[in-house]
């Protein structure tokens, strides 16, 4: 399917979203995904999603939005959750890390790790502005996993990120820099600091996700990716939802915010 078609499906079935004018119409959806990597592999079935699920309080009931440096128990309590979230701006602070690029390399699931534990570590010590660069390469080859679409050793689960920085930990970029393509596990000078977690949880429901966003930061997240969805990324604007077009794959990324009345 190329640009014309695509634009002329979205028009039909009234999408949230559209593709820029200035894209080449004869533009088509394999063109758009190409050198995109991906790299989130579906959990295995039976296999544990959490470690320390006490953490998980009920999706119902009174509230405790984020204050900064203030633990759930002492925050103001609310009957209702906002209509819309961005921890890009809570109380005008900018709490998310630069947005980087895996490259040529399934490692997105390390990304989203280290994604989130940056802006984590700045939500609990309150420093919005905190300088902080972690290891994509101690999570993603320490681990022998490697960039390759075919390797059996491709990609990566969230759950197993997790658990890696529950057990073990990610040092900082400085001591193993990323290179998006296949390398072995070794610390160029040794490692300044390794941060860790206390344990992790999970889940699929829409209201906990949001309380967990509202209260606790960013969440690790994955999602099935579709075709068209790489025409989205390369020139759309709106809200994406799954069009036309088989699956690619999967994809981590960190989940920021949401907007109830943009439906996202």
């Amino acid at each position: 399917m190329n640009v014309t078609e695509l634009r002329n499906l979205l028009k039909k079935q009234k999408a949230g979203w559209t593709i820029a004018p200035g894209i080449k119409d004869t533009f088509t959806l394999e063109d758009a995904g190409k050198g995109l990597s991906l790299g989130a592999l579906p959990e295995t079935p039976g296999k544990p999603t959490a470690r320390m699920p006490k953490l998980r309080r009920a999706a119902d009931g009174q509230f405790y939005p984020f204050q900064a440096r203030k633990l759930v128990k002492d925050r103001t309590a609310v009957k209702a959750l906002p209509k819309a979230w961005d921890w890009r701006n809570v109380n005008t602070k900018n709490w998310i890390t630069p947005v980087r690029n895996q490259g040529g390399c399934g490692s997105c699931v390390a990304f989203t790790a280290a994604a989130a534990m940056e802006t984590h570590i700045r939500i609990e010590d309150g420093q919005p502005h905190l300088v902080l660069d972690l290891s994509e390469s101690s999570l993603f080859f320490v681990n022998n996993r490697q960039c390759n679409p075919g390797d059996p050793r491709y990609g990566w689960w969230n759950s197993s990120a997790m658990d890696f920085l529950v057990d073990e930990g990610i040092c900082f970029e400085a001591n193993y820099p990323y290179r998006d393509v296949n390398q072995t596990a070794e610390l160029v000078q040794g490692t300044e600091r390794t941060y860790k977690i206390r344990g992790y949880d999970s889940t699929t429901s829409t209201a906990q996700m949001k309380r967990w966003l509202c209260e606790e930061g960013p969440l690790a997240t994955s999602y099935t990716v579709y075709n068209d969805f790489f025409a989205f990324f390369r020139s759309g604007s709106g809200v994406y939802t799954h069009t036309t077009g088989g699956v690619a794959g999967g994809h981590a990324v960190l989940t920021i915010g949401f907007d109830d009345n943009q439906r996202c």
